[in-house]
């Protein structure tokens, strides 16, 4: 969890850098914050499967994720609390530019581990992590559309819809 973490945040910080280098209206900081909060409910109730979140529903899952975030968040003082609980709302809702960065910036990692792993385990196992990549929206950033597109490429195909 900590290196898919790690990954996604500096992922979404270049990202976020390379966007405001040209020109685009983007608070890279608060980027930085949302990606390093983007799992803080895993701490807790770890990553689901797909075939889990199946069995239990996606309002159910949703539901323990702002539990274990609302848990994870108590200890904090007042104004951190509220601060990282306003991130991880606008994270969830996932309409400012800075969440979709976030959220791309961890379909791409998470499709980039799935090349590494495929070094190492059968190529069935890992379609899962190939599917999120397709969803991952342009930016109007070139090297990050280009690497995109060499992870789908790198993919097979496989996790398409």
């Amino acid at each position: 969890m900590a290196e898919h973490t790690l990954g996604t945040a500096l992922i979404s910080m270049i990202t976020a850098r390379l966007l405001h280098s040209r020109g685009v209206n983007v608070d890279a900081w608060k980027v930085v914050e949302m990606a390093i909060l983007h799992d803080l409910a895993e701490s807790l109730i770890l990553d689901m499967d797909r075939e889990a979140v199946k069995e239990i529903g996606d309002e159910k899952k949703k539901a323990m994720e702002y539990a274990a975030e609302k848990i994870v968040l108590e200890g904090l003082p007042g104004e951190l609390k509220a601060e990282y609980g306003r991130l991880l709302d606008e994270l969830h809702e996932g309409e400012s530019l800075e969440s979709r960065i976030v959220k791309a910036s961890d379909k791409l990692e998470t499709a980039i581990q799935a090349i590494e792993y495929s070094c190492k385990y059968s190529s069935d196992v890992l379609g899962v992590f190939y599917e999120d990549i397709n969803e991952v929206e342009d930016f109007s950033l070139n090297e990050l559309s280009e690497l995109i597109v060499q992870v789908k490429k790198r993919s097979g195909g496989r996790g398409t819809s």
